[in-house]
């Protein structure tokens, strides 16, 4: 990863979703084997924060596709 974003403000929204992409996929196989409750909701503390990272991460992406 460079230190700075295209100029153009189109190349650096799409750099940007390619560097959150990535970011998602680390997260998601963190916590891919994770104990869950029956409703499928984490139980540990830190598997809770890490899928709200997730879940936070998603929402951003979402919202920046919804508006590109």
């Amino acid at each position: 990863m460079t230190d700075f974003l295209h100029k153009d403000p189109t190349r650096a929204i799409i750099e940007i979703k390619e560097i959150l992409y990535g970011r998602l996929q680390v997260l998601r196989t963190c916590v891919a084997n994770m104990a869950q409750d029956e409703d499928g909701k984490y139980i540990d503390p830190f598997d809770i924060q890490m899928g709200n990272e997730i879940q936070f991460l998603e929402c951003l992406l979402d919202k920046i596709e919804r508006s590109t």
